[in-house]
């Protein structure tokens, strides 16, 4: 048995029957044309693969207090093929790489499904052909010294960023700044999904023309949404949101589990003009990178744990609902740029579904895909209101940051809209069917 590491052990520790922490994805395909029955002929070729590799033939349990994957011997095809339940297990980013090895970019090839390919192996650094207990122990022994050497700077960088936001007045963001919102609140088990996608040259035209980065103008339009939103529900704070924004920091392509940290973002939700605010974004994602560049990895890690370690007391005690950690989680994931074909049916779009929490009761994650960027939505169904509106008001915020700074917007595609059903109580599961909603006006907030 191998143990999970402190990451992945409080995904696990953090889920209930009404918080299931496992995140999924919403893919849109085009079967091949002529092919009436291509759904039931590939998934017939994938029932023959009745046994998996890793990770998929692993799960998790609990020994003495701790996390540790066990490889399961009684692999039960017919349940994970119908739903693929997948606890803690990896993060967005190898999410997407998993998905994207799925498929192939040539229409006419077919591929095994995803548990029945061997994980691709690792290069490993070359070694003496032998090595004395001794050797080993002291080997262990001074990783564990450099561990620890970056660990404890990085708890220590974030307990100082938790006593240093209660008195920061800046465009900088610090845990505890962050005002009570309506996303602030305990939540049920019924979920609602919905998601839009975007022409990423639109998105990089807003860029160029304000000196923001992609992921800065994906924050600013999130923002703006959110700002609507809470004007449309009279609800919106004097002081502006905070973001919660993971940050990848994963060197080998073939790892699995979470390979994160975090920075905080101000949303400057507070700010009516939408090029201001957008500034506002930048001065503080930049300041949150400079001061996580200077750390080690580990330390990264620590900082980021340390800086979420008060989410569990307040979810218990509910102390989380007058003074959050922070309002939102928005995860912006890199996806491929190929298009991507699954045993002949062109990938059209590619949609996270992600994790609300108690007292996050609503999460945004962007995921790429070929020339566009995907919005998901998932949220609360009863703490969270009419979720599909954020759809509008993510295409308001769009268009005001376009007419603010006079980019053109390229017509390549008409934008998408999708939405599920509400999902019943025990349903946290990856939607199977979206309904194509019509593009209606855009509300003004």
């Amino acid at each position: 048995m191998e143990a999970l590491s402190p990451t992945d052990s409080a995904f696990l520790w953090m889920e209930t029957r009404s918080q299931p922490m496992h995140v999924a994805g919403l893919n849109i395909y085009t079967p091949p044309r002529g092919e009436a029955h291509h759904l039931h002929r590939f998934l017939t070729g994938w029932r023959k693969h009745l046994s998996a590799h890793a990770p998929f033939n692993l799960r998790p349990v609990l020994k003495l207090g701790l996390w540790y994957w066990e490889e399961d011997q009684e692999f039960e095809l017919d349940y994970h093929l119908r739903h693929v339940a997948l606890p803690a297990l990896i993060d967005g980013v190898a999410g997407a790489r998993l998905m994207a090895r799925s498929m192939s970019t040539d229409p006419h090839h077919s591929t095994p499904p995803i548990w029945a390919q061997p994980a691709p192996r690792r290069s490993k650094p070359e070694t003496a052909v032998t090595q004395s207990t001794a050797q080993r122990l002291l080997g262990a022994l001074s990783a564990a010294t450099r561990a620890g050497g970056q660990l404890l700077p990085g708890i220590g960088a974030g307990l100082w960023d938790m006593l240093e936001g209660q008195q920061a007045n800046t465009t900088s963001a610090r845990a505890f700044q962050a005002p009570p919102t309506a996303f602030n609140v305990e939540i049920s088990g019924s979920r609602r999904f919905a998601a839009q996608s975007y022409s990423l040259a639109r998105l990089k035209a807003i860029g160029a023309a304000s000196g923001a980065t992609v992921n800065d103008v994906t924050l600013a339009i999130c923002a703006g949404a959110l700002r609507r939103y809470l004007l449309a529900h009279d609800k919106l704070p004097k002081a502006p949101l905070i973001a919660m924004v993971p940050v990848s920091l994963r060197e080998d392509a073939q790892d699995t589990g979470n390979q994160v940290s975090l920075m905080l973002a101000n949303l400057c939700t507070h700010v009516a003009d939408p090029v201001k605010r957008l500034q506002w974004i930048i001065e503080s994602t930049q300041a949150a990178k400079e001061r996580l560049a200077s750390m080690p990895r580990l330390q990264k890690m620590a900082h980021g744990m340390t800086t979420i370690a008060p989410l569990g007391p307040g979810i218990l005690t509910g102390t989380a609902r007058k003074h959050p950690v922070f309002n939102v989680v928005i995860s912006n994931v890199p996806g491929v740029k190929e298009t991507l074909y699954l045993n002949g049916a062109r990938l059209d779009e590619a949609y996270p579904v992600s994790i609300p929490t108690h007292y996050l009761a609503l999460n945004i994650t962007i995921s790429g895909y070929a020339d566009h960027l995907g919005f998901g939505f998932i949220a609360c169904r009863r703490s969270v209101p009419s979720l599909q509106r954020l759809l509008d008001y993510t295409d308001a915020s769009i268009q005001e940051l376009e007419a603010a700074l006079h980019t053109s917007k390229p017509a390549k595609r008409p934008i998408t809209r999708h939405k599920t059903a509400p999902a019943t109580k025990t349903a946290s599961k990856t939607p199977t069917s979206a309904a194509r909603a019509s593009r209606g006006k855009t509300p003004k907030p």
